[in-house]
């Protein structure tokens, strides 16, 4: 076993308060459910994680959200950021539980689709214990605009930015830093749940792949 496997991995999933969730897709849904397709998709993310054998803490100020990950196997970081920023909680986030040596996995959980190899191929594109693979690892969405998932080596770090072109921020600051990062595609990462397009794109998706069953028993019903 190389260094790097036996590197811990922190595994964080920031999720915002229900109420204020998915406001893109206001036209579709209302407040109500738009927080029942966020249940629903992070019910499928941390199950499969879970599936992968993984750990992963949910990083929230929603007390709904914090009783579902512990009903799931997770464990929940309370966000207590004044701001409300998801890059503020994570930063806390990562300060708090991140150990000096260990990989840092951020995975936005509107990523329904995303499957246990994928998963596995992600973490195996980070550096390992001899200095192979990438320092930076970034899963962009299908339009390469956002950044769906980014894995961090032993020692790396980069400031939080996620949002709407934080893909070629992370490309960049990397660069900037003379870190070697990769792009990592997959259909399953690729597809996030965002706009009103998203959720036939979701629907189809997780019909082909027998997958996402919560996110599709909840696309089903609307």
């Amino acid at each position: 076993m190389s260094d790097h496997d036996r590197s811990p991995l922190l595994i964080l999933l920031p999720v915002k308060r229900l109420g204020e969730a998915k406001q893109r897709l206001a036209g579709v849904l209302d407040a109500e459910h738009r927080a029942r397709l966020v249940v629903a998709m992070l019910t499928d993310v941390v199950q499969i994680l879970v599936k992968a054998e993984l750990e992963p803490w949910v990083v929230t100020p929603d007390e709904t959200v914090l009783s579902l990950t512990a009903k799931l196997g997770a464990r929940g970081y309370r966000e207590t950021a004044a701001t409300g920023s998801l890059n503020a909680a994570l930063d806390a986030a990562e300060r708090t539980l991140r150990q000096p040596t260990g990989r840092l996995l951020v995975l936005l959980p509107d990523t329904p689709l995303v499957a246990v190899a994928e998963l596995q191929e992600l973490i195996a594109a980070g550096r390992d214990g001899d200095g192979l693979g990438a320092d930076v690892v970034l899963a962009p969405d299908g339009a390469r605009r956002g950044c769906n998932a980014m894995l961090l080596a032993p020692g790396i770090r980069l400031p939080f930015s996620f949002g709407e072109g934080s893909y070629a921020r992370y490309a960049a600051t990397a660069a900037a830093t003379g870190l070697r990062s990769v792009e990592f595609n997959r259909p399953g990462l690729a597809l996030d749940v965002d706009e009103p397009a998203d959720i036939q794109a979701a629907s189809e998706l997780a019909i082909i792949r027998g997958a996402a069953p919560a996110t599709l028993a909840f696309l089903s019903r609307t």
